[in-house]
């Protein structure tokens, strides 16, 4: 599943790439001590200001969720109250799914805060989750004709509206 972590790799890869050139630059033998502290002091400062500038919005909704176990992403969307929402496919049972993601969910240290589904684990299940900085999850799976649909929702607080997902199976 692919998130919307391209480009913060591709800021931290300019950053690095910057970082090596005012390096370069600053080991001249015919440099000045006072130029190579101003390189070296300067560098630090572009490093800090990165992650902040390309950590907004989604992606820094998505910051430490764990992907969906044998998840295929079809579709990425912005959501109510500043959440996120990426709709995809599985390859196992919703039940399955959900107990999988769970424990990724933990190891990363979030908070599971309910989870469940049909009394098969055929058919549908979810699993509400919360970060320690606030952040609310929802995964919600559902099962049509041999195909598992999923829909995660992120959002940066847990919302008045917790509806993740499409009203149908199909993810139009």
């Amino acid at each position: 599943m692919r998130r919307p972590r391209i480009k913060m790799l591709a800021a931290s890869l300019a950053v690095v790439a910057t970082l090596g050139v005012a390096v370069a630059c600053g080991s001249d033998d015919d440099s000045s001590d006072a130029e190579t502290a101003a390189a070296t002091t300067a560098a630090p400062a572009t490093t800090e200001a990165a992650p902040a500038t390309t950590a907004s919005g989604e992606d820094a909704l998505f910051a430490d969720v764990p992907e969906v176990p044998g998840g295929t992403q079809t579709a990425q969307e912005s959501i109510q109250e500043g959440g996120a929402q990426v709709s995809g496919t599985v390859s196992d049972t919703p039940a399955d799914t959900v107990a999988a993601y769970s424990t990724a969910l933990e190891t990363n240290g979030w908070t599971i805060d309910g989870s469940g589904g049909d009394p098969t684990g055929e058919l549908g299940a979810g699993v509400q989750a919360t970060a320690a900085d606030g952040r609310y999850l929802s995964l919600n799976l559902g099962a049509d004709g041999g195909t598992t649909f999923s829909d995660l929702c992120v959002w940066p607080t847990t919302p008045s509206d917790t509806d993740c997902g499409s009203d149908d199976d199909d993810q139009d």
